[in-house]
């Protein structure tokens, strides 16, 4: 809804239709502390109620849809 980045998923594919799969979890960011090169990655939550915009990216070309968490 506030147009932060919450993950960044990737997939590979040819011409066709395929299907991503979102687990409805998202990324937290590190802690300010944390954020030596020893750290762990950030750890992965499910996302809180509220609206998100999911945008596929090919290329040059993007689409995007809207869904909302109740």
């Amino acid at each position: 809804e506030k147009n932060n980045l919450v993950r960044k998923l990737t997939a590979n594919g040819d011409t066709g239709f395929h299907t991503l799969r979102w687990d409805l979890k998202v990324q937290q960011p590190m802690a300010a502390k944390s954020r030596s090169k020893s750290a762990s990655a950030p750890s992965l939550q499910y996302a809180s109620k509220g609206k998100y915009k999911l945008k596929l990216i090919r290329g040059g070309e993007n689409s995007e849809v809207e869904l909302e968490i109740k």
